[in-house]
């Protein structure tokens, strides 16, 4: 994908899931989830969407954990940056976002434990071998 900070969120949940898991929970879900009124949501989300954007670049935990509560609390769940690659979606105002529970993110991990993700466009030649399976995100 040309996406490097989806290519980082798979890795960072390929190599080190428990961790992700950790941090997603702890110092994001359970934190939104214990803020009072939609306000004080939306100043999180846009707090967390501006540590994310002043983090382009850095491929950690933190920043895939950060990666991974604003696509569940952005306007329609989109990743979208503007001309100078900031992430800038909206907040969503959802009532229940649906965080994904430790449970299916291990179960991805470990579907995910032999795929080989890279950071790439389209376009690029790709030395297919039998049994490759090669997927193109339209």
């Amino acid at each position: 994908d040309f996406n490097k900070d989806l290519i980082n969120f798979f890795i960072v949940l390929q190599q080190t899931p428990i961790e992700l898991c950790s941090i997603f929970t702890n110092s994001f879900v359970s934190l939104y989830n214990n803020l009072e009124n939609d306000e004080a949501k939306k100043k999180f989300y846009y707090d967390v969407r501006s540590d994310f954007n002043l983090n382009l670049g850095v491929f950690n935990l933190e920043q895939s954990a950060r990666f991974l509560f604003l696509n569940k609390t952005s306007f329609g769940g989109l990743f979208r940056v503007n001309s100078k690659g900031f992430f800038n979606v909206p907040f969503g105002h959802r009532k229940k976002p649906k965080f994904p529970k430790e449970s299916l993110l291990l179960e991805v991990h470990k579907l995910i434990k032999n795929v080989h993700f890279s950071h790439q466009r389209f376009n690029h030649q790709i030395a297919l071998q039998k049994g490759d399976f090669f997927y193109l995100d339209p």
